[in-house]
Order: C-alpha cells, then sequence, then structure tokens
C-alpha cells in the first residue's frame, strides 16, 4: 500500500480554488493552521514511502481536516479511486507493523488499466 491517493488531493485541494475562483471559495479549501504542520510533513515525504504509525497519523489527520473533506466532496473533478475513502477510514490499521491485507482491502485495492488487450 502507498499513499498516492492522499497526495492527489493535497495537490487538488491546492488546485481547485485556482480553477475556476468564482465557484470555488478559496478559503474554504484552507488546510486548519493546525494541520499545517501535518501537510508540510506529508509533503516531504517520498512517493514511495511506507505507511509506518508516523505517516499513518498524518493522513489520518489530514483526512478529518474540513478543507481535505471538501477537496475530496469535490473528487468528481479530478481522478481519485473510489476506494480512498476505505483506505483513509482504515489507515490506522494499515500502519501497524506487521500489517496483512484484509480480503476487503484486496477487494478494494484496484489496478488502474489503460485499455483492453487480446
Amino acid at each position: 500500500i502507498e499513499i498516492p491517493e492522499m497526495r492527489v488531493i493535497v495537490a487538488e485541494h491546492a488546485r481547485l480554488p485556482e480553477s475556476d475562483p468564482d465557484w470555488f471559495d478559496e478559503d474554504s479549501f484552507l488546510v486548519s493552521e493546525e494541520n499545517e504542520a501535518v501537510l508540510n510533513r506529508f509533503e516531504a515525504l517520498s512517493v514511495a514511502a511506507p505507511i509506518d504509525m508516523q505517516v499513518a497519523n498524518d493522513i489520518a489527520q489530514l483526512w478529518k481536516d474540513e478543507g481535505v473533506q471538501l477537496t475530496y466532496e469535490f473528487r468528481s473533478k479530478y481522478q481519485l479511486p473510489d476506494s480512498a475513502a476505505y483506505f483513509f477510514d482504515n489507515i490506522h490499521r494499515i500502519g501497524q507493523p506487521g500489517y496483512m491485507p484484509t480480503e476487503q482491502d484486496v477487494l478494494r485495492t484496484r489496478v488502474r488499466t489503460t485499455g483492453l488487450s487480446n
């Protein structure tokens, strides 16, 4: 399990208000002051960083943030897997040392495809 879905939300959280200033109120998308340090720490992570408890706590904290939740509500305006909320809701379990995916985890993991082949 990697963390690209939260990276997408973080990127879109900054982009959405700029994409249509008449439609999106920029202040609504801001991450709360208490989560600014969490956001900065998350943005500094390597794309392939393993999900340990610190990363899991950061993702959980960001997931609860009103600005991030608002960005998630507009997910039809950008690409985000349907299962993202499931994994964010279960991030503390996933961040545990020795994490083993459950059957639901496996079923909700989707490999992106680019087309059909014979």
